[in-house]
This record gives C-alpha cells, structure tokens and sequence, in this order.
C-alpha cells in the first residue's frame, strides 16, 4: 500500500503543473508572444532604480510596475517594469 501523503504530494504536483501551463496559454495568447517572469527581489529593485521601498509600494498600487508576494517576500515582475529614470531618486 503506498504512502497517502505521497500520492497527495503527486497530485499536488500535477495541479501546479497544470495551473501553471494555463497561466502562460492566458499570457501568450493575450500577448501574442511567449511570456517569462523573472522575479527581482525588492531590495535589489530598490537599490537598482535607487528608491525607498515605499516608492515601490506606491509604484505597484499607481500600476507603474506588478509586485508579487511569494511567501513572506515581495518581488518586482521584471517585465512590468514600465517606470523611467527620470522618477528615480538623486
């Protein structure tokens, strides 16, 4: 008899699978092409484009760039970067 968490963690799997293809058919079929995320942690965002982590905050909610949380971190979507320099700090 096989383990039942062991099956549950095989679905688990398939599903994250399956959501994920999903998740990139919806992206390329609105954007024509295929699409790659390539998280950028906040810090390094920040001191990147040399703006306090609030800026960044308001950034997101003004739509300017997409920030995502995985876990208990936030990341910048690097293909949602839309901001230029002329925002930066000096």
């Amino acid at each position: 008899m096989e383990n039942p968490f062991e099956l549950l963690n095989q679905k688990l799997d398939k599903l994250l699978e399956m959501h994920t293809r999903m998740i990139r058919a919806i992206d390329e079929a609105s954007s024509g092409q295929a699409v790659s995320y390539n998280r950028i942690p906040l810090n390094q965002f920040c001191k990147e484009f040399h703006i306090s982590r609030p800026t960044v905050y308001a950034w997101g909610t003004r739509g300017l760039i997409k920030i995502e949380k995985v876990g208990g971190r936030c990341y910048v979507l690097s293909n949602s970067i839309t901001v230029e320099k002329k925002y930066q700090r000096r």
